[in-house]
């Protein structure tokens, strides 16, 4: 009975959601028309994907996987998501992380994700990597659980240099909820990778709380 209750709530849910986010049959990219409810073939065809797994750190310890390349309509989708609140572009990205997922055998016993920061969060009203880890948990399955918090605020990422932002980031995360992680392979999302110093800092908390394993995870991987 509860589990039906759930279903008819989560049914409700999203007919309202689609009634104030409604789909289109626009391009999310260049909003021309087009027969999907995504992006058009043109578009599409402007992804650069990524295979496989790279490096985060100097010594090669810690691997990272990611969807695309941040440029293109990939760029543009992000960009939409984070400061137009375009939740149609969520479900977009989370479509090519399922891809990539299902490409490479990519596992994990629950999804988390990096949380933002108090200014951000003000601003925007919402965690656009939590928004791309919904829908990617109602694709793959697995759970969807926040993990993670900031314990300290810290200097903007994007005015520092490689080194300074590693710095940075040191002892800035710290886990919610120890016994949920405790030895469960996790899935750490992010929607943009620069450095890594954000990713490896999340990592290492969830370590330090018990996690078996973390798999890093993220949407795009910039060139700088």
């Amino acid at each position: 009975m509860g589990k039906r209750i759930t279903e008819i709530v989560k049914y409700i849910l999203e007919c309202v959601l689609e009634v104030i986010y409604p789909h289109s049959n626009k391009c999310l990219c260049c909003e021309l028309d087009t027969d999907t409810e995504s992006i058009c073939d043109r578009c599409l065809n402007n992804v650069a994907y990524i295979y496989g797994e790279y490096y985060l750190d100097k010594e090669n310890k810690v691997t990272c996987r990611s969807a695309a390349y941040y440029s293109g309509s990939i760029k543009e989708l992000i960009i939409n998501l984070k400061y137009s609140a375009d939740f149609e572009s969520a479900e977009f990205l989370a479509q090519i992380l399922h891809k990539k997922m299902k490409e490479e055998n990519i596992n994990g016993d629950l999804i988390t994700y990096v949380p933002i920061s108090k200014a951000s969060s003000k601003k925007r009203g919402f965690n656009q990597c939590r928004a791309i880890g919904k829908e990617l948990s109602n694709l793959s399955g697995i759970r969807l659980v926040n993990a993670l918090k900031r314990s300290k605020e810290v200097k903007e990422q994007k005015r520092l240099t490689i080194d300074e932002r590693i710095e940075n980031m040191i002892g800035v995360f710290e886990t919610k909820t120890p016994k949920e992680i405790e030895n469960k392979t996790v899935i750490l999302i992010d929607d943009v990778v620069t450095t890594g110093s954000t990713l490896m800092s999340c990592r290492d908390a969830l370590i330090k709380a018990g996690a078996g394993e973390v798999i890093l995870l993220t949407v795009a991987k910039s060139n700088i």
